[in-house]
């Protein structure tokens, strides 16, 4: 079986730097085997349905921020899977409210330029699904989401939550894991979360051999 590494939503540019050796330290202390992004790699602050931050950069110059930084995790996780996010998905969004064919809007692996990334909307590996989690919300998605698809499943999404539940059935025992996140909570495009009661669990999530664990960033 696989030993996964599961990296928690980034929201490039505002992803935290220190999150970036964290993930490197997770991947060799496991020996990981395959990566997944779990979504959300980039914020696309501008380009979403929000106000913007009032020190938000212009389209192509948070363009060009966020690539930067993107750039930096395609050359250290060279090969991996990215769960389609609801924040990357947002230029393909903006593009179909003005009637624009997704035929004509440039690949997520071309607009990011990783070439060696496979964009999926979920992955299976070992019975295990991965998805990003849009659609979950409250303390407990990660066990909602399992108990729904009873199938042990791994989500991002929601940045204050990083937990393992695990429950039985008949078929079997299932679990259910949210990762959190490595966002930079001092970023001002994470502002809109400042009066938020809960807080982003900077962590990242291993699965080996079918077995899931969170590894959270203490320093």
């Amino acid at each position: 079986m696989a030993k996964v590494l599961v990296i928690g939503d980034l929201h490039c540019p505002a992803d935290l730097t220190k999150y970036r050796q964290h993930c490197q330290r997770i991947r060799d202390k496991y020996k990981t085997t395959k990566t997944v992004f779990i979504g959300d790699i980039v914020d696309a602050h501008r380009w979403g349905r929000w106000d913007p931050h009032h020190e938000a950069d212009a389209p192509p110059a948070e363009y060009k921020k966020t690539l930067k930084r993107v750039e930096w995790w395609h050359k250290n996780f060279p090969n991996a899977y990215v769960t389609i996010g609801n924040h990357d998905m947002r230029s393909v969004k903006q593009a179909r409210t003005v009637g624009i064919p997704d035929n004509m809007v440039k690949s997520y692996a071309d607009a990011w330029g990783t070439p060696s990334w496979e964009w999926v909307n979920n992955i299976e590996i070992d019975n295990v699904r991965y998805f990003h989690g849009e659609g979950y919300s409250g303390k407990f998605p990660h066990f909602n989401a399992a108990m729904n698809s009873m199938k042990s499943t791994v989500m991002g999404h929601i940045h204050g939550v990083a937990a393992v539940q695990w429950f039985a059935r008949p078929g079997g025992k299932y679990f259910g894991m949210s990762v959190g996140c490595g966002v930079d909570v001092d970023h001002p495009y994470m502002d809109y979360a400042e009066k938020h009661p809960t807080k982003p669990m900077i962590s990242c999530g291993v699965v080996i051999d079918g077995s899931p664990y969170v590894e959270v960033l203490n320093a």
